[in-house]
């Protein structure tokens, strides 16, 4: 329609007007929209990490020691709280309390090295064999 608008002008013999808000000025100031969008989104996500890691300083109760994967959606936790560890097995639909851990036997692993010599001596006896009953899964079939 703005075209048959200039025609019709040109014909008449008047000057064409120039429209301010064109296709290129409309693709300008949304291209400047976006860009503004991002910067300001950047800016909340820096800012919100930086509060998030604040929060999580030295004075927390909370401390994650240890994350081992069991599969994509299991694996274990050796969580710190307090001065107490526990194992927490983590599913997609549940967390439990699997154990809590000796203290010294958590910090002596902690001292010696990688998850795969430590993780192990962390589990030490499950909660049956300390009670004196069937170790595993066997339902009480020992070999």
């Amino acid at each position: 329609m703005g075209g048959l608008y200039t025609a019709l002008s040109l014909a008449v013999g008047a000057e064409p007007e120039l429209s301010p808000t064109g296709f290129g000025t409309a693709l300008l100031k949304m291209v400047a929209a976006l860009v503004l969008v991002c910067v300001l989104a950047y800016l909340a996500l820096r800012l919100a990490r930086r509060h998030l890691i604040a929060s999580r300083g030295k004075g927390s109760l909370l401390r994650v020691v240890e994350r081992c994967p069991l599969s994509a959606r299991q694996s274990l936790w050796v969580v710190e709280v307090g001065e107490r560890f526990f194992l927490i097995g983590a599913t997609e639909g549940s967390i439990a309390k699997l154990a809590e851990l000796d203290h010294e036997q958590v910090a002596r692993a902690l001292e010696q090295g990688g998850p795969r010599k430590r993780f192990r001596d962390l589990l030490g006896k499950s909660p049956q064999e300390e009670k004196g009953g069937p170790a595993g899964r066997s339902g009480g079939a020992d070999k």
